[in-house]
C-alpha cells in the first residue's frame, strides 16, 4: 500500500522533470539522436551521467524496499524485475529511444500487473505467464518497429 504512494511520488516527480526541464528535453534527445544532441549543444556525457546515477539510485530505493517487504536481504527478491523495464515498451516508449511519454511507461506498467495478476488468480503456471506476457512485449515492440519504418 505505501509502495504505490511512493511509486506516484517518484512518478510524478519523473514527469515534471521528463516534460518541463531541460535536462528531460535532453535525455530525449540523447535517446534519440547522440550525434544531434551533440550538435545542438547538448552535454551528452554529463547527461548519460545522470541518467545512469538516477537509475542507480531508484535501483537502490527498489532494493530497500524489497528488503523491508521480505524482512531481510533475498539473492533471488528481484529474480526476473529486469522484465518489469520492458513494460515501458507496451505504453508505447519505443524501444530505439528518444520517443515516448512517461505516462505510457506508466500504464505499460499498470497492464503488465494486470495480466500478471490475472494469470495468477487463474493459477496459470508461472512459465505460462512468462510465456504469455513475452509475446505481448514481442508484439509490442515489432508494433513499434513497424511504426517507425512506416515513417
Amino acid at each position: 500500500y505505501n509502495t504505490f504512494w511512493l511509486a506516484l511520488i517518484v512518478f510524478l516527480i519523473f514527469f515534471f522533470i521528463m516534460s518541463k526541464t531541460f535536462t528531460g528535453r535532453h535525455i530525449y534527445a540523447v535517446g534519440s539522436n547522440v550525434d544531434a544532441a551533440r550538435l545542438s549543444g547538448v552535454d551528452v556525457v554529463k547527461t548519460t551521467i545522470k541518467v545512469y546515477v538516477v537509475s542507480s539510485v531508484c535501483c537502490w530505493i527498489v532494493g530497500l524496499i524489497l528488503c523491508a517487504q521480505a524482512g531481510m536481504g533475498n539473492m533471488e527478491a528481484g529474480n526476473m524485475y529486469e522484465m518489469y523495464g520492458v513494460a515501458g515498451v507496451i505504453g508505447g516508449v519505443s524501444p530505439l529511444g528518444g520517443a515516448g511519454i512517461l505516462l505510457g511507461t506508466f500504464a505499460g506498467a499498470g497492464l503488465w500487473q494486470t495480466l500478471e495478476n490475472g494469470l495468477n488468480m487463474i493459477g496459470a503456471q508461472v512459465g505460462m505467464q512468462r510465456i504469455v506476457i513475452g509475446v505481448i512485449v514481442v508484439g509490442a515492440v515489432l508494433l513499434s518497429e513497424l511504426r517507425a519504418h512506416k515513417k
